[in-house]
Formats: C-alpha cells, sequence, structure tokens
C-alpha cells in the first residue's frame, strides 16, 4: 500500500511553494530610442524666457554734434527766410523745417542747435550746441549793424546783451514748449504796436535784399 505524503513532509522537503525568482534587467535593443519621462519633457515656461545678460543691449545714441558759431556772413536778407507769423527762422546746421515745426506748434521745442531767429534786420538770437549756455538755455543774443554791404556784429552774449525794453532774455520768457522764441499767446509780454509795425518796416527794405 502507497501513502500520499502529508503536508507537513512536501513543506519540510521544499516541494509545495516554487521558489521566487530575482528580475533581470533586460538591456534594450542598440538602435532603441531612448525613453523620455514626461516631466522631462515639459518645458518650464521660465525656462522659455530669455535671460535679461543674454540680450544685447544696444548702444547708446551718439551725442549731437556741436555746431559752430554764428559769424556776420550767416546773416542775410531775411526776406529770404521763412516766417512763421513775423519771426523769420534760418539753419546753420541742416533743413529749417524742423525749426519751423516748432515755430508752428506741431511738436514742441527746444529749438535745434543752430536756429537763428530773427524779428528785425538789427537783433537776432541763435540756439546754441547743448549746455553751451545754461543761464540762456542755451540761447545767444547779438545786435547787429546792418548795411548794404553786409551786416557787421555789434554786440553778442547772453542775459546781459541788452535793447531799449532791458534784457533780450528778460523779455523771452515763454512756456517752456516755445523755447524762448516769442509770439502772440507763447506767454511773452506783447511787444508795444509801433515797435512791430516798426520791425517790419524795418525787414520790407532790408538793404541786403536790393
Amino acid at each position: 500500500m502507497r501513502f500520499a505524503p502529508s503536508l507537513s513532509v512536501v513543506l519540510a522537503a521544499g516541494l509545495w511553494l516554487p521558489t521566487a525568482r530575482a528580475e533581470v534587467p533586460v538591456p534594450p535593443p542598440p538602435n532603441a530610442p531612448a525613453e523620455t519621462s514626461p516631466k522631462a519633457a515639459e518645458t518650464s515656461p521660465d525656462a522659455a524666457e530669455t535671460s535679461p545678460a543674454a540680450v544685447e543691449t544696444p548702444p547708446p545714441a551718439p551725442a549731437p554734434a556741436a555746431v559752430r558759431s554764428v559769424t556776420a556772413g550767416d546773416f542775410g536778407c531775411l526776406l529770404d527766410w521763412p516766417a512763421v507769423g513775423n519771426t523769420r527762422f534760418h539753419s546753420l546746421a541742416g533743413p529749417v523745417e524742423p525749426a519751423l515745426s516748432i515755430a508752428r506748434g506741431e511738436r514742441p521745442g527746444p529749438f535745434p542747435p543752430g536756429t537763428i531767429v530773427q524779428l528785425m534786420p538789427t537783433e537776432a538770437m541763435v540756439k546754441l550746441s547743448a549746455g553751451a549756455s545754461p543761464d540762456t538755455d542755451d540761447w545767444e543774443y547779438l545786435k547787429l549793424k546792418v548795411g548794404k554791404k553786409g551786416v557787421t556784429i555789434a554786440e553778442r552774449g547772453g542775459a546781459e546783451v541788452k535793447n531799449i525794453a532791458g534784457s533780450c532774455h528778460g523779455c523771452h520768457t515763454t512756456e517752456p514748449r516755445w523755447d524762448h522764441v516769442c509770439a502772440a499767446d507763447h506767454g511773452c509780454d506783447d511787444l508795444p504796436g509801433f515797435v512791430v509795425k516798426a520791425a517790419l518796416k524795418a525787414v520790407a527794405k532790408d538793404p541786403r535784399c536790393r
């Protein structure tokens, strides 16, 4: 007679429970693409931004060139100069149109360096290079002697230059946008009517225009 082995005998012999097998990782084939972690594949919004240090800073704009000093030969027939109102304009440096645009109120001042402003043949104001005359916001005032043979500069300077009404710069106290160039509603004291008439008559009879 044969007997089936008891459970205790089987367990003791190690025949009942299977032995656990260790898993050995299998290397991927040589040409298999590498797996990418979903988190690693995500692009951080911060990472996409360009670092401020990596942005190239444009070079600073060059400083405007200094304009030359006005000479007697720069003054000519005022009837040949464009006018805004009763005031004539000329430029030592480039086109005069930017100065005319400011005088017409199309944009605010300051006037470009080299701008020459005249109401009458015997007086002028010239815009100097930036910083040349801080006390007058870079305006130079001139008194001229005018004749058929040309012009002689009798006096030039800043606030110390005067006419019968006092300091030239003291009279030219406009709102900032007009940059000291007087006209109606610019903030200056109005010129007496007889002075305006005399200025217009002098321009009409400018001896340099003949």
